[in-house]
């Protein structure tokens, strides 16, 4: 007999599991639950660019590094931590580095594009440029 009350125990509670699951109530977890789980990455790429535009570049590629590696959960998030170093390497006279962080940026987010006053930059302006012309026509080539 206590075997089934066990069983039957079991059975009410596995239930009320599945009662408790349906409730339309949503829980948002807190900041520090969020980071626990899924990193710092957005509180990495906020500090990156508040540091890039105080012109603390060191620091700021340190944080976009930091940012991708934690986890951007958003697309949009890490296509631009790959901007922001895109625009780093460039400034670093490093345009290998610099083309590769818009491509990955582009592998993101194929409708990805500068701004005005990005795009006519004299270094990665041209960069991105013959990258997305590039990628453009590779995207327009039919297969045989």
């Amino acid at each position: 007999m206590r075997a089934r009350l066990t069983g039957a125990y079991l059975l009410v509670l596995l239930a009320a599991g599945f009662a408790a699951g349906c409730a339309t109530t949503a829980i948002k977890p807190s900041p520090e639950v969020v980071a626990l789980f899924w990193g710092n990455g957005k509180q990495d790429l906020t500090s990156a660019i508040k540091r890039y535009e105080d012109g603390d570049y060191v620091s700021a590629q340190y944080y976009l590094k930091s940012a991708l590696a934690s986890g951007l959960h958003v697309v949009e998030d890490r296509v631009t931590a790959h901007k922001y170093l895109a625009f780093l390497y460039c400034a670093e006279g490093d345009i290998k580095l610099c083309h590769d962080e818009f491509a990955m940026a582009l592998d993101l987010d194929r409708g990805f594009t500068l701004t005005p006053s990005e795009a006519t930059h004299p270094v990665w302006g041209v960069v991105f440029d013959d990258l997305k012309s590039g990628s453009d026509e590779d995207n327009d080539e039919t297969p045989n």
